[in-house]
């Protein structure tokens, strides 16, 4: 399932339905991972289980110009049970090239030095593979390597961003490649954009990818 052809590709109708379907919605507060039960025998859950752990699956959805790539995670309950859960989607830009969807804030971001200062740079626009930072007027050259936080103002957690200089875009602002130490750290990133994308986007109606309660446990 890591590879499919363009006819796999569900359009925002066909994701729109399987979410309708797939994920009902508990009240205000209480979201779920979406989730679904795979019924099938012993030996075929078996080879679902190996598949899952030997092969990266993924669900592609098209919106418009986005492209939402979610990645399917197999759970084994004790009776053996598969359950599938998406996780947060990488979320590209369609057009004459592919590229990570950069989301620019529509409320300032705060990056925090290691002390807990709040850093003069501010976050211009941010996605999975990179972010770009304004300089303070008058700034001298721009720092090779970049450490620090990124608050994450709905949850209020403090998200570690590691970058290397990539270019200066113009006089007060420069692009930063991001460094990932820990898949967490990319998967919480993940998730803090897709739902900035759905706040940004309510009309496309994507489902929920809230991490279990042991995940959000575990990452703080």
């Amino acid at each position: 399932m890591s590879q499919m052809s363009e006819s796999s590709i569900l359009e925002s109708e066909e994701l729109s339905f399987l979410n309708e379907v797939m994920f009902s919605r508990l009240p205000e507060g209480n979201q779920v991972q979406p989730s679904f039960t795979l019924d099938g025998d012993q030996e075929h859950s078996e080879m679902l289980g190996r598949l899952g752990q030997a092969a990266s699956m993924q669900m592609v959805a098209q919106f418009k110009n986005r492209r939402l790539i979610f990645p399917l995670q197999l759970f084994q309950d004790e009776f053996n049970r598969l359950t599938m859960e998406l996780q947060a989607p990488q979320i590209f830009e369609t057009g004459p090239t592919m590229r990570q969807w950069r989301m620019q804030p529509q409320l300032p971001l705060r990056l925090l030095e290691a002390c807990g200062k709040e850093a003069e740079l501010k976050v211009h626009d941010i996605s999975l593979s990179g972010f770009s930072v304004t300089l303070p007027e008058h700034e001298g050259p721009a720092p090779e390597k970049l450490e620090l936080q990124l608050e994450l103002p709905e949850c209020g957690s403090l998200l570690p961003l590691s970058g290397a200089k990539v270019r200066r875009i113009d006089q007060q602002t420069v692009a930063y490649n991001l460094l990932f130490d820990e898949p967490d750290l990319e998967q919480a990133l993940g998730r803090f954009l897709f739902e900035q994308h759905k706040q940004q986007h309510p009309e496309w109606e994507m489902p929920d990818v809230t991490p279990k309660s042991s995940e959000m446990a575990e990452s703080a």
